[in-house]
């Protein structure tokens, strides 16, 4: 017992049993069984309490029982109060201890009797009775409360009686808590852990803390957004943080069920403190304080919508705080229309920050490293209550209840541990015993069914445990009295944290990573604590790229020496975890550890040796552990005796070294290679080779040795990939030659030359091995596991070509099928190995285990799946190889259709010929064309009869629909991918040829060798962390490839030719792998060589992209990675700008989270990476038509608000003097670039009348600011220009009436006139430079590319490139009314300013013009008018001159609407315009020398593209061919001229013989009964699930899938779940088709009827394998295909309203919080809806330029002749401009080939 405590009696309700009294009111004064009581001590007036249950619940559970003998359960942990009659209490040792155990029996059981005489025994006991409690097991003896004493620190003790089993009685009154109600459950109760969600801004209310300590994190709100594609974030947190304790104002005591009148307090599960609103200076805010009477803890609850007076679960209410009587509020971000009525600029994204992060001195420390990347946001209370401010109150499992529970009720055992350490009290055994018991609990408690749940694991981290363990470890151990029992506890806190550690939990790791430094302090010695600590650190470093990183090379040097000191494996074990992580290998890391460890020192290291080597038995290798002073043989030291626990050991070191060796040499370390191998061979060929083949050594070592030949000897130097992917690109001279299969280069030639010497020793091996093993043994797992090494072993001599040739292949096959084919497998080894037999007894379990042991999960299965899986990489590769041959027999063939099409004789012409022009038809049914069509169908059915013989179909599609049935994801998956290549081997044929490339030019073929040379070196250097020497390497591959890209020194104009090459050879996958680069942007001096890399990878992705559509649709699939790159932010940003620059379809489909990604990495990179503001700008504004997306305007202006502190910091936290001296350049270019971005940005926004937008701008830079600038002569003309369009878009071409905006004000304004002065000065001063010099620039003005603003001129045009700044931190003078300057900035200057004038000046002057200036007479205007009249003459002596050199159409539209609204508004007669019509089309003659080069391209590859061309229409007339006629009679072999399908619609099914094998594979022909006549349709439901998990599957695991060989990717499984959706499909849809014409007029006959039933039949069927709750998911799927066949399928599966299939769909949306089908269905019409609007908008502004061009076209024809005459000539020269680029652009030529 103890004072009364704050905490109620909680938990969840249980059953109530009927104790002779009728429910209701009746029973309400009555203890009932199931209630929730309270037991209360009158001698000492205190609560009964367990004390490890830390106060969190103090009830007593009043168990049921058949007995009047009730056994008492503890809520809190869920244990029995048991009696132990062998051991006295701790206090009162007259009296026997009373524990908690979680098992019932007699010793738990007590009788309930009457303190006193009022009552007797056998009477109804009621609430408030007076009770004393005796032991069944020991009658007489009765709960009794001993004196008191204090427990707890020093600090705040608390006086508490120990609760025993006495002879005397102690007297209790019953308090009840509450009882049970099964109506309830739905309602919130007293004392119940519930979490407050706020709906608007999915955020949980949180603290972070430890109660008894202080807290660490106030109350705040922490982010975590809904997303129904991602399942786990559908559920409630299980974060013990977000739990909150809901307890009535009027007593803790009451655990009834909560209404809305109630008032409350919330109490944090971890810090035990409670909610409340406090005052801080002039504000209020919401924190925690631990007094319970302090009325600032009370609050009340509102509903939303009320439906009923309880207090029901996951309903919206508003929370207000009574005593103030304000409202929680969260601070998010401001939403765009509310802007104006928000002044708070505070509130914009007001995010939380950590304490625990701030003032952090180091950030690249291991305690910088931020373990929590959650979004937070700061909490607040305001006095208005808002209509979004609405919390969800979600109840937390009872599960997780309980696991909190477990979880706190240790804490008080470590908090009083470490009191007593800190003030010296030595630990007892007896308190060793049981602290040791209850750590040893804890880490089981981390384990379920031996795996590690993370959910528990985060638990000590919310309650952190693992802080009190650490602070516990750093007491010290040495030399104490109580050292022995210190040790104890000590381990089993080591084995706590690393069962923490287990689990790969990143966020566990970054963590803890914080103490690693003090734990390397402990590891002095090969002691069993410091090896403990020593495996723990492996487990936090393991595939933890950001702790190795930050490891350095001093601490692996510690590492090493404590190796050589104690070489124990585990050291080794660490030193292999800093390798590799995540399968990329940490080279810097790999070379210090082999020099430290191997060349610096020969101890730590087990040497070993051939017996010819040392004067030993030859060919027979030997070990040495002791520096070479002895050797053992192998054979002996690897199979040690058991009971030798030091030769156990020192085989365990061996194994583990052979581990270090290959994590050494992986990602082809051709340092450590050499090292190990040749140098200081430590492991040489022969041994490694002794090792594999030695039948005398155990099968664990022989398979370690495979692994080592395959790191250290096969995977090794140029070694790559000759069959993993197809063949695209032929050269024609090539095409049927002996050097027809390696065009590029042979294996040999490119391969390790050890390798090739070996090679027939090892292929003649591995063919003995294969053959010896038949079948696999399921006990004998080490056996499995070498066979599985075997096999990978072959699948990288297969991959890497030294099975080059088809018969060497063909030789594989069988073996193979022998290991795959599961029939094959036995459990155990035969009785009589030489007959191969089992005895009859066996026999049976033999049938058993291949009937269906073999596919569950186990140890031993595991091991033959793996050796499967293994198997299957290899099949996998000998089906591409037939898939490339394959191929390359079909561009044979064209080659000899292509030269016999001139051939003078009918006979020596390929039957292929016709097929060549678009002219044939393959559905053609004249008998003629019949004829031509069998001879085509005959040369292709020999063509893939002769690819294919080696293969048995039928055998082999039996073989995978058997390994479909294991319980094993990667083997299923695999298996029906493989099925599906199988069948559909010939269709995918024919889209490779679509796809391929016939070279005949000599630039193609010499490019298709260079990139055939360099894709595969980069491909093996790219898996790891780059070195020096291997940056420069991949950067030099890179920028050469790039330098392909282009045409010669234009790197803005695209060589489309080898762009298409560059496609074909899979170097943009090679880019996404390179971007998919783990980096640490805290560490940019670790990844000095990765930023260059990045680099060159990211600017290749950019010559990629340039006007190439197909690389900008891939590119933005994959965004959403792409917007996780780091480190190179500028490029990256440039070349994204690639993506949707003059794509309009892209900057239609880009999604609102992309865009606030984006505006996100503007807020945060600000001035180092203003090239976002450009890519925003280009999803905005479509260039090409010119036309501003509304959408994406209104999208990019709400997130800038919402992170506008940061986005717009030289706007809001700067003034107009620093805006100027920016702008100056006196604050560096950066900030000046990051500003005019951003203007220019804002004025993209409010283009196209956007009223909203206008207003939000006229905000923020005033017209008087802008109008200062433009006046300044010392700011430069290129900088003007975006405040020029600011204040056309915002403020004068706006959407509001002329009452409703200020703009007619202009005209009056001083400074106006000032800058019409400043103009005509401009005018006068380039038209001077252009007469000067206009012969030699009128080259550079034809193009008139986009300007770069300040320093990025490389990417410029070709006349401002050759400007090189003096000094590159300012922004380049190039204003031409100041002083003269040298000729080259002369010309920069002007270039500039001529931009300046295209694209603001003169839209602004005709604006100006046209609406605001008037010319009424009056002397006060007068010298305004002048002025316009001198601006007027200056505009037209520049034009005149730009007539004459300027040919693009916009440009001089432009030039002559903007002279004739300066014209007719001047004093001036409309002949003065005739200068500039007369020059209007000289330029026309002139040519640049990207023209010629454009036009010298296409004549080139003319030839090329014609021949390609032919390619592809031969593929696709084949394709058609091949699939036969769209009947039912030609796809189903089924009397019916019904169409199988419609072709190009969106139900379509392939038409293909291959196909309808493909579903016949599943269907059970034997069988009439649907349910087993489809029962292998099930394997297909499995496949859509496992394909569901695989597409969902987060980007951490791209880099393990890089380094699996056999990892499908995400296009495999995009593939797999199309053909699956399809098969289904066609199950019922092939018997649909058997249906007459007119079956739904004909329902009566026994036909249709009989139909009918059999497709109701099937899709019974197929619900009964839960088809639609492994379909529907899919609708969630990226690609638009896989959502479209989702559509489809259940359609069908609908069809003729199935009411099973109904209920089916119905029960999973009721029963399921996963709500993907509405969310799909949502998204795909919102984004549709968007589509149609801003397609309509976009037709709305072209209608609206249409007509302004009308109505300026009239207004000339009314007033100006010479106007109209310039239009005409303008409008002649742009269709001959047009003409003249079609017939010089390869691009135009190579987009219609493909096309076609």
């Amino acid at each position: 017992t103890q004072e009364p405590m704050a905490s109620a009696a909680a938990g969840a309700a249980a059953a109530a049993i009927d104790t002779g009294i009728s429910q209701g009111d009746m029973n309400s004064g009555f203890v009932c069984i199931g209630d929730y009581i309270g037991l209360y001590c009158e001698d000492t007036d205190g609560h009964v309490f367990s004390q490890n249950s830390c106060a969190a619940f103090n009830g007593l559970f009043v168990y049921h029982s058949c007995h009047r003998d009730r056994p008492l359960k503890h809520v809190f942990t869920g244990k029995y109060v048991h009696v132990n009659t062998n051991h006295t209490s701790q206090h009162d040792k007259n009296n026997m201890l009373l524990s908690l155990h979680e098992y019932n029996s007699k010793n738990a059981q007590f009788r309930i009797l009457p303190r006193y005489k009022v009552k007797s025994e056998g009477e109804h006991v009621q609430l408030l009775d007076q009770i004393s409690l005796e032991s069944i097991k020991s009658p007489g003896h009765y709960f009794h409360s001993s004196k008191g004493f204090k427990i707890g620190p020093e600090s705040r003790p608390t006086f508490v009686s120990e609760l025993n089993l006495g002879v005397e009685q102690t007297g209790f009154t019953i308090i009840k808590s509450h009882g049970f109600s099964g109506n309830h459950e739905a309602y919130a109760r007293g004392g119940q852990f519930v979490q407050l969600f706020h709906k608007e801004l999915e955020a949980y209310v949180v603290a972070e803390g430890l109660f008894d300590q202080d807290v660490t994190e106030d109350v705040h709100l922490r982010i975590r957004e809904i997303d129904q594609l991602n399942p786990r974030t559908l559920h409630s947190s299980t974060s013990a943080v977000t739990y909150w304790q809901v307890e009535p104002e009027s007593t803790v005591l009451d655990g009834e069920v909560l209404t809305w009148d109630q008032q409350f307090r919330f109490r944090h599960a971890t810090t035990r403190k409670y909610l409340c609103v406090k005052q801080a200076s002039e504000a209020y805010s919401v924190t925690l304080t631990e007094d319970a009477t302090d009325p600032h803890t009370v609050f009340k609850m509102h509903p939303v919508l009320q439906d009923s007076p309880e207090l029901k679960f996951e309903s919206y209410a508003r929370i207000e705080h009574v005593i103030t009587g304000c409202w929680l509020h969260a601070i998010k971000g401001v939403e765009l229309n509310d802007f104006f009525n928000f002044f708070d600029w505070s509130e914009f994204n007001k995010s939380y920050q950590r304490k625990e992060f701030l003032n952090m001195e180091d950030e690249k420390s291991m305690r910088a490293l931020r373990w929590d990347g959650g979004e937070l946001r700061e909490i607040t209370c305001c006095f208005d209550r808002r209509y979004d401010d609405a919390y969800t109150i979600q109840k937390v499992d009872s599960e997780h209840v309980m696991n909190f529970n477990f979880v706190a009720g240790v804490v008080p055992t470590l908090q009083d541990l470490i009191d007593a350490r800190q003030i010296g009290r030595p630990l007892t055994s007896k308190e060793t015993f049981r602290i040791c018991h209850a750590l040893r609990e804890l880490r089981n408690f981390m384990l379920v069914n031996g795996e590690p749940c993370k959910a528990r694991q985060k638990l000590l981290r919310n309650l952190r445990v693992i802080d009190l363990l650490v602070t516990l470890l750093k007491f010290p151990l040495k030399a104490v009295q109580d050292e022995h029992n210190l040790t104890k506890v000590f381990s089993e806190a080591y084995d706590i944290l690393h069962t923490y550690m287990m689990g790969n939990s990143r966020k566990n790791a970054l963590y803890f990573a914080k103490y690693i430094e003090f734990f390397q302090t402990q590891m002095v010695d090969k002691s069993e604590l410091a090896l403990k600590v020593t495996k723990m650190l492996v487990e936090l470093m393991k595939d933890n790229r950001k702790i190795v990183d930050r490891i350095s090379n001093a601490q692996i040097e510690v590492f090493v020496e404590l190796l050589r000191k104690n070489e124990h494996h585990s050291y080794l074990e660490l030193l292999k975890v800093l390798c590799v992580c995540n399968g990329v290998a940490i080279t810097e890391n790999q070379n210090f550890i082999a020099q430290k460890w191997l060349l610096e020192d020969t101890r730590g290291v087990y040497m070993t040796n051939r017996g010819q080597n040392i004067d030993r038995k030859p060919n027979e290798t030997y070990v040495s552990y002791d520096q070479q002073h002895s050797w053992l043989p192998l054979v002996d030291f690897v199979q040690p005796d058991a009971y030798d626990t030091e030769a156990v050991e020192r085989c365990l070191f061996l194994h583990t070294q052979l581990d270090l060796f290959i994590a050494l040499c992986h990602g082809r370390n051709e340092d450590c290679i050499r090292l190990i191998t040749k140098d200081l061979s430590y492991l040489t060929w022969e041994e490694a080779y002794l090792g594999l083949s030695s039948e005398s050594l155990p099968h664990e070592f022989r398979a370690k040795y495979c692994e080592i030949i395959i790191g250290l000897f096969v995977n090794v130097g140029n070694n790559y990939s000759v069959v993993e992917s197809p063949q695209l690109c032929f050269i024609y001279e090539y095409i049927g030659t002996k050097d027809f299969t390696y065009q590029t280069s042979s294996p040999e030639q490119y391969a390790a030359k050890d390798l090739v010497t070996i090679f027939p020793v090892i292929r003649d091996w591995i063919a003995e091995f294969l053959d010896q093993n038949r079948m696999m043994v399921a006990s004998q797992v080490a056996n499995n596991i070498l066979i599985e090494q075997v096999l990978k072993l072959l699948h990288y001599l297969v991959k890497f070509g030294y099975y080059g040739e088809v018969h060497d292949l063909a030789r594989l096959l069988p073996a193979l099928r022998n290991l795959l084919d599961g029939q094959n497998d036995i459990p155990f080894p035969p009785d009589r190995m030489p007959a191969r037999e089992f005895s009859k007894e066996r026999k049976k379990a033999v049938l058993r285990f291949k009937q269906t042991e073999r596919f569950r999960r186990s140890p031993e299965t595991q091991a033959i799946v793996r050796a499967k899986h293994a198997a299957l990489q290899v099949l996998d590769l000998v089906m591409t190889f037939q898939e490339n041959a394959r191929l390359a027999s079909f561009i044979k063939k064209f080659k000899d259709s292509e030269i016999s099409e001139v051939a003078t004789r009918r006979k020596h012409i390929h039957p292929l010929v016709p097929a060549l022009y678009d002219s044939f038809d393959p559905f053609d049914t004249r008998k003629s064309a019949l004829q031509v069509q069998k001879r085509m169908k005959k040369e292709l059915r020999i063509m893939f009869e002769e690819s294919s013989r080696h293969v048995d179909n039928i055998a082999l599609t039996s073989i995978l629909i058997d390994l479909a049935h294991y319980e094993y994801d990667p083997m299923v998956q695999l298996s029906l991918q493989l099925l599906n290549k199988l069948h559909s081997a010939k269709s995918s044929m024919f889209n490779l040829a679509v796809n391929s490339l016939v070279l005949i030019t000599p630039d193609s073929c010499r490019v298709h060798r260079e990139v055939g040379k360099q894709v595969p070196l980069l491909k093996m250097m790219i898996r790891s962390k780059w070195t020096s020497d291997q940056a420069v390497k991949i950067e030099t591959i890179l920028s050469e490839l790039r330098e392909l890209c282009h045409l010669p020194k234009a790197e803005e104009e695209p060589h489309p030719m080898n762009q298409r090459l560059m496609l074909s050879h899979n170097v943009l996958g090679v880019v996404f792998d390179i971007l998919s680069t783990e980096t640490d942007v805290q560490l940019t001096e670790k990844y000095h060589e990765t930023v260059g890399v990045l680099r060159k990878a990211v600017r290749l992705m950019k010559a990629l992209t340039i006007r190439y559509e197909d690389v900008q649709n891939q590119v933005f699939n994959n965004l959403d990675s792409m917007l996780r790159v780091r480190l190179v932010e500028p490029d990256l940003a440039l070349a994204l700008k690639e993506v949707f620059v003059n794509n309009q379809e892209l900057c239609l489909k880009i999604l609102p989270r992309q865009i606030s990604r984006i505006v996100g990495l503007v807020a945060e990179n600000q001035e180092r990476a203003p090239e976002f503001l450009e890519l925003l700008s280009a999803i905005v504004k479509v260039e090409g038509p010119g036309l501003a997306l509304k959408r994406n305007q209104t999208l990019v202006m709400k997130y800038i608000m919402q992170n506008y502190s940061k986005v717009g910091y030289v706007l809001e936290q700067c003034t107009t003097k620093d805006r100027m001296e920016v702008l100056n350049g006196n604050r560096g270019a950066s900030h000046c670039q990051y500003l005019i971005s951003l203007v220019d940005l804002l004025a993209t926004c409010a283009e196209g009348e956007n009223r909203y937008i206008e207003s939000l701008c006229q905000t923020i830079i005033s017209v008087e600011e802008i109008l200062c600038i433009l006046n300044d002569p010392n700011v430069e003309n290129h900088l003007k220009k975006p405040f020029l369009r600011y204040m056309f878009y915002a403020y004068m071409k706006t959407s509001g009436s002329t009452a409703e905006n200020r703009s007619p004000d202009i005209i009056q304004d001083r400074l106006v006139w000032e800058y019409v002065r400043h103009l005509t000065l401009e005018f006068d001063g380039l038209t001077r430079w252009i007469r000067n010099d206009a012969a030699r620039d009128t080259v550079y003005f034809m193009s008139m590319r986009p300007f770069p603003k300040i320093l990025r001129l490389h990417d410029a045009c070709p006349l401002c490139s050759t400007l090189v700044a003096e000094d590159e931190t300012q922004p380049l003078k190039l204003n031409l009314e100041n002083a003269v300057v040298r000729m080259r900035e002369d010309d920069f200057r002007g270039h500039a300013s001529l931009h300046y004038v295209f694209d603001a000046v003169l839209p602004f002057l005709q604006a100006f013009a046209n609406k605001f200036y008037q010319t009424e007479e009056d002397k006060d205007t007068q010298s305004e008018r002048d002025m316009f009249d001198r601006l007027t003459l200056s505009a037209i002596g520049l034009c005149s001159e730009l007539a004459a050199i300027v040919v693009e159409p916009r440009i001089l539209t432009q030039m002559v609407a903007c002279l004739s609204a300066l014209v007719r508004k001047s004093s001036h007669r409309p002949t003065i315009m005739e200068p500039v019509v007369e020059n209007i089309g000289k330029g026309t003659k002139l040519q640049d020398t990207v023209s010629q080069m454009k036009s010298g391209n296409k004549e080139y590859y003319e030839q090329e593209i014609i021949l390609n061309s032919k390619l592809k229409t031969l593929a696709v007339n084949m394709s058609l061919l091949w699939g036969g006629q769209n009947t039912v009679r030609a796809q189903l072999k089924y009397s019916s001229d019904r169409e199988y399908t419609v072709i190009g619609g969106e139900e379509s099914l392939p038409l293909d013989e291959e196909f309808q094998d493909h579903v016949r594979c599943f269907i059970s022909a034997g069988s009439r009964k649907p349910e087993g006549r489809y029962r292998l349709a099930g394997l297909l439901v499995n496949g859509l699930r496992i394909t569901a998990v695989s597409s969902t599957a987060s980007a951490s695991h791209a880099a393990a899938a890089a380094a699996d060989p056999g990892a499908g990717g995400r296009g495999d499984t995009e593939r797999l779940a199309i053909r699956i959706l399809q098969i289904l499909r066609a199950f019922i849809h092939n018997e649909e088709r058997k249906l007459p014409e007119d079956w739904e007029v004909r329902m009566s006959e026994f036909r249709v009827k009989r139909g009918l039933k059999n497709i109701a039949e099937i899709q019974n069927t197929l619900n009964s394998f839960d088809l639609m709750k492994h379909a529907l998911p899919h609708l969630a799927s990226t690609s638009g295909l896989v959502a479209k066949e989702v559509l489809s399928l259940l359609g069908i599966m609908l069809f003729n309203a199935n009411e099973k299939v109904q209920q089916s769909m119905l029960k999973y949306f009721l029963n399921t919080k996963e709500e993907v089908f509405f969310f799909a269905v949502r998204n795909r019409l919102q984004v549709s809806t968007a589509n149609i609007k801003e397609k309509r908008l976009l037709i709305s502004q072209q209608k609206a330029r249409q007509m302004d061009a009308r109505s300026q076209a009239d207004d000339l024809k009314a007033t100006m002749t010479l106007g109209v005459k310039a239009l005409q000539q303008i409008q002649q020269y742009h269709v001959e401009m047009k003409i003249e680029q079609a017939n010089s652009d390869l691009t135009v030529s190579f987009i219609k080939f493909i096309i076609n």
